[in-house]
């Protein structure tokens, strides 16, 4: 099994189990009840058990393709970013520049361009 689906088994997991102590939490207490959900709570709540859940959420938003563009005001694509498998790959696209209009954009980066990254959608 590769290393991303064991991470995202992981997060499925842990969500389960959260699930299934909400939905104990709901029913009449009995004393074997009452155990289950300190247990599950109590194994929820164990540091390492938090520090799994973040190591693999941070696992599966690496290979989480994410795009962030800049736009000129008249909608052309000035910068595009897009991160996938931890890399990240810069593209200035070709514009059609106005003589009068110097395309600027490498100036920008040297200033250093944000881009809001959100996931890619095909």
């Amino acid at each position: 099994m590769n290393q991303v689906r064991q991470e995202s088994l992981t997060l499925e997991t842990l969500d389960l189990l959260q699930q299934t102590t909400d939905y104990l939490k709901r029913l009449p207490v009995v004393p074997l009840t009452r155990e289950l959900i300190r247990k599950i709570d109590a194994h929820l709540a164990d540091p390492n058990v938090a520090a799994a859940r973040r190591e693999a959420e941070a696992a599966e938003i690496l290979v989480s393709k994410r795009v962030g563009q800049s736009f000129s005001p008249v909608g052309q694509v000035l910068f595009k970013a897009v991160v996938e498998d931890g890399k990240v790959t810069i593209q200035v696209p070709p514009i059609t520049i106005l003589h009068d209009y110097p395309d600027k954009r490498m100036e920008r980066l040297t200033d250093g361009v944000t881009l809001a990254l959100v996931p890619f959608v095909e």
